[in-house]
């Protein structure tokens, strides 16, 4: 895994051969064959953790309908505290971490496949572990 910065706001593990790029307002990771997939928002934003952990719900409910997402759960990526929301569908299940630092907002969402290989899984909770913002 490498140390990749984006934006200029945020440094992040790239798993060896995996692909990084952009859609839309997303820092996009995906592992070979389109999953799993890491995307990364963030946003100058002075709203507090419980605010972006509500908003975090509302965004996976929204993409799975179909699904079931939990309340938020404390949990820490390096030094930062944030918010843990885990949605799981048929599919698979997407978790969706907020945290803040230096008045700007993250959002990591890490959608893992059912059949996804076990090898890479641990590579996506490693690249998000390795989160770091600038």
């Amino acid at each position: 895994m490498h140390a990749a910065t984006f934006a200029d706001r945020f440094r992040i593990g790239v798993p060896g051969a995996w692909h990084s790029g952009e859609r839309e307002t997303a820092t996009v990771l995906t592992g070979p064959g389109g999953t799993p997939e890491i995307d990364v928002y963030y946003a100058l934003d002075g709203r507090g953790l419980d605010e972006l952990g509500s908003s975090a719900v509302g965004f996976l409910k929204d993409r799975h309908r179909a699904g079931e997402v939990a309340s938020p759960v404390a949990t820490r990526v390096g030094d930062l505290r944030g918010l843990r929301i885990v949605a799981t569908f048929p599919d698979g299940s997407e978790t969706a971490i907020v945290l803040t630092s230096g008045g700007y907002a993250y959002l990591l969402v890490k959608r893992v496949d059912r059949h996804d290989d076990a090898f890479r899984v641990r590579q996506a909770k490693a690249s998000v572990d390795s989160f770091r913002p600038l």
